[in-house]
């Protein structure tokens, strides 16, 4: 009885812990996106001369010109 308790424990806990670095991964990469979409604008707004030379960037500033 005690050694079922403790695999189902074990189990349990692995999937706790994979779930709990899938969040963090998740996080880590949408963090990771917004950073690059913030250099991307910045970029933009340092060297005009580039708008339109680079399609995400010219999408990722209509977005945000959009949403604010």
């Amino acid at each position: 009885m005690t050694a079922e308790l403790l695999e189902q424990t074990t189990v349990t806990t692995d999937a706790t812990v994979r779930s709990q670095r899938a969040e963090r991964l998740a996080v880590m990469a949408e963090r990771r996106a917004a950073e690059r979409t913030r250099e991307l604008i910045d970029l933009q707004r340092s060297r005009p001369e580039l708008v339109s030379a680079y399609a995400p960037a010219d999408f990722a500033a209509d977005a945000l010109r959009w949403a604010v």
